[in-house]
């Protein structure tokens, strides 16, 4: 059986299956730089300060995506 199923593109070509998970992507990548210059003002290296990168910019996208609602 075939099912069609709704997905929604970003500018950048990612594919998302909500339209929520695409919104989180766009607005994560607003806040990765400062995340990233966070990290490193930790002193945070490798595997590590990617993790910490990652959930910062998912945190604040979070945020941004809550209070816009």
């Amino acid at each position: 059986m075939i099912k069609e199923i709704a997905s929604y593109q970003t500018p950048d070509g990612q594919f998302f299956k909500t339209k929520q998970e695409a919104m989180a992507h766009l607005h994560r990548e607003t806040y990765r730089s400062r995340a990233e210059e966070y990290a490193t003002s930790k002193g945070l290296a490798g595997a590590n300060k990617t993790r910490a990168v990652n959930i910062i910019a998912d945190y604040c996208a979070f945020e941004e995506m809550s209070e816009s609602e």
